[in-house]
């Protein structure tokens, strides 16, 4: 079954927040063709990110230590 560019971009985020050193926005954008904070729900970072979950720079976004064991439910926003 082909993936659709959509499903292949949420994989990325997918795949990229459950790694220690989270999603690369260069790369990212690299790969997919995408600015990163476009792909991701404005919503959901915002909370994760007042709630400790996920920490944002210029480099990209990955969990924090807190948000670390709750990473399933992370993606799951």
């Amino acid at each position: 079954v082909p993936v659709t560019e959509r499903e292949a971009v949420e994989e990325r985020v997918l795949m990229g927040l459950r790694l220690k050193a989270g999603l690369d926005a260069e790369r990212f954008h690299a790969q997919t063709g995408r600015a990163l904070e476009r792909a991701l729900a404005p919503d959901a970072l915002a909370m994760l990110q007042r709630h400790h979950l996920i920490e944002r720079d210029a480099w990209g976004v990955r969990a924090t230590e807190a948000g670390w064991p709750l990473i399933n439910q992370i993606t799951a926003k």
